[in-house]
């Protein structure tokens, strides 16, 4: 064969291979959100007087979980047009739900029940309970491990041994709870308006976490409703009960800045998987009563979006791919758009 011809096949033959393995990676292992998926959501009514607690939402898997005022957790897949899968998690309200890094498991607790739950995505089987854990779960400082809030403390616990590792008390209940995979560092908020960084190390057998430091910003009883480390680790990011949204330096806690909110109540705070967004949903109301909003609060830029709610407990979620936040009104999720 000339080797003008052979080179013409070899370069059809590589354009083949990657257009194939282009295609294989977009459209297989990391499918893309079905164009009908947020208007067939859209168009959902929950049954009765039931209501959105809680959504989180995972980037890679692209699914979203939605916790429920029964105790429900609906599991959608946003590749698919409609399917998805409910199931009764707890028996009451379903207030925090994460996912494992790789979307196929997730976490969830009530704070009227003492446990946390972990379920595998797919099937909705029941794999693990955790006692003495019911606050919020967030992903640890390394890929098996994640953090579990409890009234006087936090949980470490790994996901592959699906047992509890170690635990810290903190100031106060637990009410947010952050780490920084870079850094190993570990944030921990409480109902009291506390923060508390920890240092995660981890020596063969021994899993040592010390305390770095703590403050005392806001006046007791201001919870600490999220919290969430730069990309970096450099910085935190802290939401609490009245709206006020403020970076601190780390490790020495010291304030960096404020960041945009109008709220004046705040019901739900979450940051976004991966992305450096921050969802809070509140009223304009410090009491909480009127004038529902929702801001999405772009991180890097210092930006807020800001959005009319139906509800003076609607809760948000930052869907990247669609350029997007899912809010949840009692009955009914809409979409808020960033154009």
């Amino acid at each position: 064969m000339p080797l003008s011809r052979r080179a013409l096949l070899l370069s059809l033959l590589t354009l083949i291979v990657l257009c194939g393995g282009a295609l294989l990676w977009r459209f297989v292992l990391f499918p893309p959100i079905h164009p009908e998926f947020a208007q067939t959501l859209f168009k959902q009514r929950f049954a009765g007087e039931d209501r959105a607690m809680s959504m989180r939402f995972h980037q890679a898997s692209k699914r979203l979980l939605i916790g429920m005022e029964s105790g429900a957790v609906h599991i959608w897949d946003a590749t698919q047009r409609e399917p998805h899968r409910s199931l009764q998690a707890h028996q009451y309200r379903v207030e925090h739900l994460q996912f494992s890094h790789d979307g196929d498991s997730f976490f969830s607790n009530s704070g009227f029940e003492d446990v946390t739950r972990l379920w595998e995505s797919d099937s909705g089987k029941l794999l693990a309970t955790i006692a003495n854990a019911r606050g919020p779960a967030a992903q640890g400082p390394e890929e098996d491990l994640y953090l579990l809030g409890s009234d006087d403390g936090f949980l470490l616990y790994s996901l592959e041994q699906r047992r509890v590792l170690t635990g810290r008390e903190s100031s106060g209940s637990t009410t947010a709870l952050a780490a920084s995979p870079d850094t190993g560092m570990v944030a921990v908020g409480t109902a009291s308006g506390s923060i508390q960084l920890w240092q995660f190390s981890k020596r063969e057998d021994l899993i040592p976490l010390h305390l770095l430091g703590e403050i005392k910003p806001y006046e007791p009883g201001t919870w600490i409703l999220a919290l969430g480390f730069s990309q970096d680790g450099q910085h935190l990011i802290s939401a609490n009960r009245k709206g006020v949204v403020t970076e601190w330096n780390v490790p020495d806690l010291s304030k960096h800045r404020d960041l945009p909110s109008t709220l004046k109540w705040a019901h739900q705070a979450t940051f976004a998987d991966g992305m450096p967004w921050l969802s809070l949903a509140g009223t304009l109301d410090p009491r909480g009563t009127k004038e529902p909003k929702v801001e999405l609060i772009n991180l890097e830029k210092g930006e807020a979006l800001r959005f009319k709610a139906r509800s003076n407990y609607s809760v948000a979620e930052m869907i990247e791919p669609l350029s997007m936040g899912f809010i949840a009104h009692g009955r009914r999720i809409t979409g808020a758009t960033l154009d």
